[in-house]
């Protein structure tokens, strides 16, 4: 059963302009919020109100803003920061991403997204299509079963006769593989 309690001793939440007797303490400014307003920090567990938290855009759970940092690279406030492996720049994790191959943190400098599939790949692991010479991501895209190197989709040829797929190379005009 929830008791009542008068507007006299009731406070005013100085968040929400509610009135309450659920009161807490901000541990960053001393106010005093009601419970719903307050929230507990996710980096160091300090109970903070309204104005003394950020959510954080990547993980939706919030922040106080002690532990919140400036990203130097996209200027967005997040809660961690990495440092790229090749250039040692720091940034939040949208500007600075592990590469799918080999694991290493890079930026955009010394990383590309690959599309369609989205993957980071550093510039070191980047692979390029055998026949058309267009970036492909090693992760995603098979290298041919007879000559090694990697073929986009576009270059990727079934064998009439077996069913396997190989580069354009590899396949006949007649549709057999070399094999």
């Amino acid at each position: 059963a929830h008791e009542l309690i008068c507007p006299r001793c009731a406070v005013r939440c100085s968040g929400c302009q509610q009135y309450s007797a659920q009161i807490g303490v901000c541990s960053a400014s001393g106010q005093r919020f009601c419970q719903n307003c307050l929230v507990a920090c996710a980096g160091c567990g300090r109970i903070v109100g309204p104005g003394f938290h950020q959510i954080d855009p990547l993980d939706r759970r919030p922040y106080c803003n002690d532990c919140m940092h400036e990203c130097l690279r996209c200027h967005t406030l997040s809660h961690s920061t990495a440092t790229c492996s090749i250039c040692a720049c720091d940034g939040c994790a949208t500007c600075i991403q592990s590469c799918v191959v080999c694991e290493r943190s890079v930026c955009s400098d010394h990383g590309m997204r690959m599309a369609p599939c989205g993957h980071v790949v550093c510039n070191r692991d980047l692979e390029e299509c055998g026949v058309c010479r267009t970036l492909v991501c090693p992760r995603c895209t098979p290298a041919c079963a007879i000559c090694g190197r990697y073929h986009c989709e576009f270059d990727t040829v079934g064998c009439v006769q077996c069913g396997q797929e190989y580069c354009s190379r590899c396949v006949s005009t007649t549709g057999l593989c070399a094999t």
